[in-house]
Formats: C-alpha cells, structure tokens, sequence
C-alpha cells in the first residue's frame, strides 16, 4: 500500500518527531508501505513525515536495498560537500546543500536490532536529508533569503 506524499507548505514537514519506543513486527507493514511509497514516487529517502507521521523513522534505498532507520543519529561527520538536492515534498525543485560526504550513523530496525555502518556520497547525503525531515527542517532551511523566495516563486507555480 502505498501512502500520500506531504508536499510544501503542509506544516506536518515542520514537526519534530517522536521517538520509536514499540519496536516489532506492528511496525513492518508502515516500513513497507513507506518503502512502496519511496520506490512509486522514484525517490532514494522518504521520513515518516513526508507521508504524515510523527515517529523518527526513515526508510532509504542504500547500496541497492531498501532499509528502515529507525531513532537513527549521526555519531561523527567528515568531509563537507556541496550536493544537490531534490526532495519528494518539494516537486520539481532542487538546490545546493552544503552537506557531510563522510558519516557514522547509529539507528534500530523495526525489530529494534541496533545498526551502525558508515555511509558516504549519496548515501550520507540522503542520510542528513531525512534526519533533517525528522527534526523538523527541509532543504529550503538552509538556503539564503533570496534563493528561497524564488525557490517559493516556483513552488506556487508548479502548483498551479
């Protein structure tokens, strides 16, 4: 099953999210669908609250499988890159993001297994990408005053 893409200004995007504290298998059928969700709108990322929840958890395609991040963190960053970026919330608009390329990352599966890995290129970059949604912050936040008032022009027109 697949669920409805958020898109901006929908002030669900704002939400900081909550902390997974159930962990099992009532939590496989939400990553599935997330992950349908992700995989039928071509995204790499999608967070709970792209598609309107409020728990951290994530779900992102990483070296070529589909893997759920749940309460994930970052424990250590290096090498500052600039990407761009597109995101599922913001469609048809895409700008450079000043991002880690290197990180350590720790998080849970749904069955509450802890993972930790390093991740690098895109796989780190859309790492930050969808932590940032779990806290409350897009792409937009960390452009400038004028690049966001245009990326905004653009934004009303595509959705006319």
């Amino acid at each position: 099953m697949t669920l409805t893409v958020r898109t901006y200004p929908d002030p669900i995007l704002k939400t900081v999210c909550t902390p997974v504290t159930t962990f099992g298998t009532e939590l496989l059928p939400t990553v599935q669908s997330m992950v349908a969700t992700m995989i039928s709108q071509r995204g790499v990322g999608l967070a709970a609250n792209q598609v309107g929840l409020t728990e951290r958890m994530f779900v992102m395609e990483v070296e070529d499988s589909y893997q759920e991040f749940i309460n994930p963190e970052i424990l250590e960053q290096s090498e500052e890159v600039k990407s761009k970026e597109g995101c599922l919330s913001f469609p048809g608009v895409f700008a450079s993001v000043t991002r880690y390329n290197k990180i350590k990352i720790r998080a849970k599966t749904f069955m509450g297994n802890d993972v930790e890995k390093e991740l690098t290129g895109r796989d780190a970059i859309c790492f930050q990408h969808e932590i940032d949604h779990l806290n409350g912050i897009v792409f937009l936040d960390y452009l400038g005053t004028v690049k966001r008032m245009l990326l905004d022009k653009k934004l009303q027109k595509l959705k006319k």
